[in-house]
């Protein structure tokens, strides 16, 4: 993941398991989440609501992880026929985003939109500029107020950051293997990540404030995994009235509206604890 791909080498631990535009088919689907937002007049509801009708449109897509790392050059890859749980999340906030955003978003809106989260300050400037760590992806869209932190108003207590897994499992990434100056620079981007403040709700107390969620609210697992910040992540659904976790499943295989958040963490030994992110609606 840009930090997805973290996860999908530590998902392989823990479970045993350039510029690319779009091609004309992921066109039309972006085209018909777009013609059915208008029929259905999705942006006159309250943000958080607007993100979940787009996550909905990719249930059951299939998970498939690593797919921003099959090009030689850094580039800002979009698929929208198969996701993992960082670009599924990422994915469904630029869509939501674009439809408020134009009035007659296109592909290119939605790239722009996705580069801009997913990349420091925007930017692509080699492999270095995405964001891979989750923490990190955090920190730099407060700063571009993208999201906010509401950790610690729900009773979130300080999380110590020591991330290194990418720096000290170089070889495990294609474009850091044997790369001595770009490890370099990933591993000073992890000294720098480990001395941002971040705060988690611990596993426990999880059940205690799902009342305090709201749909579209982001939900990042955060894991015991040496090296790493955190291990999952995915959106909240409260259709129902109850916090579900709408996300890119790895059980499951495919995107999916699971269990409520409480009993997800519950059942995944390796997560210690959540931290809440809320989306900031852009103005148009």
């Amino acid at each position: 993941m840009s930090f997805n791909n973290i996860l999908y080498v530590a998902l392989i631990l823990l479970f045993g398991f350039g510029v690319s535009r779009s091609s004309e088919s992921e066109d039309k689907k972006f085209a018909k989440i777009v013609k059915k937002s208008n029929e259905e007049d999705w942006t006159s509801l309250p943000y958080g609501e607007l993100i979940v009708k787009v996550g909905k449109e990719f249930l059951g897509v299939p998970y498939v992880g690593g797919t921003l790392d099959k090009d030689e050059s850094e580039s800002c890859t979009i698929e929208l026929d198969k996701l993992d749980c960082v670009t599924y999340f990422e994915l469904t906030l630029a869509i939501a985003d674009a439809l408020i955003t134009e009035d007659e978003p296109t592909f290119s809106s939605l790239y722009d939109r996705v580069q801009y989260t997913r990349y420091r300050e925007g930017l692509i400037d080699g492999y270095e500029s995405r964001l891979h760590y989750t923490a990190d992806w955090i920190y730099d869209n407060i700063e571009k107020g993208v999201i906010a932190d509401i950790t610690e108003e729900l009773g979130g207590i300080p999380l110590i950051l020591h991330v290194y897994f990418m720096s000290k499992n170089a070889n495990k990434y294609p474009m850091l293997k044997g790369n001595k100056p770009l490890i370099a620079k990933i591993k000073k981007i992890e000294e720098d990540i480990n001395s941002n403040p971040a705060y988690y709700i611990p596993k426990e107390n999880v059940s205690d404030i799902l009342e305090e969620l709201q749909d579209g609210d982001i939900i990042a697992f955060v894991t015991s995994i040496d090296g790493l910040d955190y291990g999952h992540i995915g959106l909240v659904n409260k259709e129902d009235g109850t916090a579900k976790l709408m996300h890119a499943s790895t059980n499951a295989k495919k995107v999916v509206i699971d269990t409520t958040i409480d009993e997800y963490i519950d059942g995944v030994s390796k997560f210690i604890g959540i931290t809440v992110l809320r989306p900031i609606a852009p103005l148009k």
